[in-house]
This record gives C-alpha cells, sequence and structure tokens, in this order.
C-alpha cells in the first residue's frame, strides 16, 4: 500500500516556516513544539526544571502551536521535535517522513462528565455531548469509546473547542455531558457533575507527550537527538519517582494550586509510559483505527515508530 502525504501543500508550509523562520543555527538550541501546556508534556518540563536538558548543554525552548501546524513546522525544518499525538501519527501515517521516537502517555487523559441524573452511557439517549471539534482528538476519543461498547446512543455531538469553554457548556446546562481533561474534570468532580467515563481505565490507546522527528534529521543530527531523549528520559525517570518534586512543577506550569496539582498527578501517572517506549502491540493498536489491514497495521508501525534511542537509555 503507497501512503502519500495529504493536504500539505506549498502555501501551509510557507505559513510553518512564517511562524517559526529560521532553524536552530548552533545546534543547541531546541524548539519543541507541544499543542498546549498540559499534562501531557510534564516530562519535558521536569527536565527544563531539574536542568536536565542545560546538563547536555541544550536550550530547549517549548513552543505551544496547534497540531496541524507543528507537524507542517517539523516537516519543513522549522523545529527539531514535535510533542505531536493523534495529528502526528496520523500525519506519518499518510507518509510524512516523520519517526516517534518517545512517548510518555498511552492512556488518554481525558474523561466524560455528566449531569448528576446520567448514570450509564444508554442515558445519553437524545443528550448533548461537547467535543473539542469534529475530526480532533477529543470526538475521535468518544467515537472510540462508543465503538468499543458497540453503542450507538443517538446523542448530539456538539464542537465546542477547548476543555474550559467545554466545561463552561457543562456548568450553564447547555449540554448534558462534556469530555473533559485536567484541571477541568478535578473542577467537575467537585463541582458534584458525575464522572461517567474515566478514560484512563480504558482498554483504549493513545499516545501523548511524544517525541517525534524527521528522519533525516535522526540520521544527521543523531548526538543531539541522543542528548534531548536522554535529558527527557530523565524528567519522565524524576516525575514518576518524585511525587513531591513533581508536584510543585505541575502547579508552576499549569498554573494550579498544589492540591490541585497533586490529585492531577495521582490520576495521570497510571498512564504513562514506565521508559518513554511502547510494546509492538501496543504500536499497532495505536494505528489500527488509521489502516485497512493487519498486515498495513504492521507495516505501518514498523515504519513509523522508532524507540532506539529510548531503549538505549532506559537500560543504562
Amino acid at each position: 500500500m503507497q501512503f502519500r502525504i495529504r493536504g500539505f501543500i506549498l502555501k501551509t508550509l510557507l505559513l510553518a516556516s512564517w511562524v517559526l523562520n529560521t532553524s536552530a543555527a548552533d545546534g543547541r538550541t531546541i524548539r519543541v513544539a507541544v499543542p498546549a501546556l498540559s499534562i501531557s508534556q510534564i516530562p519535558f518540563y521536569a527536565a527544563k526544571d531539574r536542568g536536565y536538558y542545560v546538563g547536555e548543554g541544550l536550550d530547549v525552548e517549548l513552543v505551544v502551536m496547534s497540531a496541524r501546524v507543528s507537524n507542517l513546522a517539523l516537516i519543513a525544518g522549522n523545529i527539531e521535535f514535535s510533542g505531536a499525538g493523534t495529528s502526528g501519527l496520523v500525519a506519518g501515517i499518510q507518509g510524512a517522513p516523520i519517526q516517534l521516537i518517545f512517548t510518555s502517555f498511552t492512556r488518554p487523559m481525558h474523561w466524560l462528565y455528566s449531569r448528576p441524573d446520567i448514570r450509564q452511557l444508554k442515558d445519553l439517549k437524545g443528550r448533548k455531548v461537547a467535543v473539542d471539534g469534529f475530526g480532533g482528538a477529543v470526538e475521535y476519543l468518544l467515537k472510540e469509546l462508543l465503538r468499543k461498547h458497540d453503542f450507538d446512543p443517538g446523542m448530539t455531538v456538539l464542537g465546542l473547542g477547548v476543555a474550559s469553554t467545554r466545561y463552561a457548556a457543562l456548568l450553564s446546562g447547555s449540554v448534558d455531558a462534556s469530555m473533559l481533561t485536567f484541571p477541568y474534570n478535578v473542577s467537575a468532580d467537585e463541582a458534584g457533575f458525575y464522572e461517567l467515563v474515566s478514560y484512563p481505565k480504558e482498554d483504549i490507546v493513545q499516545l501523548s507527550g511524544n517525541v517525534m522527528a524527521r528522519r533525516d534529521f535522526l540520521q544527521t543530527n543523531s548526538e543531539l537527538a541522543e542528548r534531548f531523549v536522554r535529558s527527557t528520559m530523565k524528567g519522565l525517570m524524576y516525575v514518576r519517582g518524585n511525587r513531591s518534586g513533581t508536584l510543585p512543577i505541575i502547579a508552576r506550569t499549569l498554573k494550579v494550586k498544589e492540591h490541585l496539582a497533586a490529585k492531577i498527578y495521582d490520576l495521570a501517572v497510571p498512564g504513562m509510559t514506565v521508559d518513554g517506549t511502547i510494546t509492538k502491540d501496543l504500536q499497532e493498536k495505536a494505528v489500527q483505527s488509521f489502516v485497512k489491514t493487519p498486515e498495513d497495521k504492521k507495516s505501518v508501525a514498523e515504519k513509523l515508530f522508532n524507540y532506539s534511542l529510548a531503549q538505549k537509555f532506559s537500560k543504562s
């Protein structure tokens, strides 16, 4: 099967170049595109806070940009790495010359909260449910949930944008249920809404906090990539092994109180990888919704995932 890059046209590539018009000239300043400052990027925050990147001679800059633009900027060579999740996977599956070399989370950091009278999925029949947007990662998760349970409640799905807007719609009664992530899932719980679905407990694979890079970059800048992955691995290990030290990092980065940071940490850690890698079985599960046959699933996974650096440092 031939995979082609779809939708990556010259005009949009020029837009990506305009957003980040220069690459790091000296190989020490590293730009990493992230879709948002969220818990998914906690290994990056910890590595910066603990000085792991500086210790490797790297000045790492986390640049917030949409997943679509970050894919284009990565392909165009305007950034060194991207932290895109589902969008990055799809770009790679469609033929973009990129590979996923590090993963922080395998479980979706999302929850479906509903009005207190809605206690089962079947109770969503005829109700309004808020997601990010049509074709977005959150809508994808909702569809995966319904597919997994072979269930169609006949509900109305509304694309309302970011989590804060979706939570506000739940509060106001404009919707009956909403897909939420940190910190709004905690706020919804404290406000008395019902946790209808906890995605970290579901058998649904969604990769986030990734490190994606161009194949040619990994070949021509292997030493730089090694330093970046090694530092990020140290950040991941610090987060997993030091709860008390990680809570202030979460509080500062996400701009939340430390008691809320503690709740976020405790909910998030079970969804984290142990060493920045995932098994071949999980790799195939991660791409299965985007390919047609089992043969395609295996060949795409083998081409897209390259955890050689992470595996090297996890053993050291």
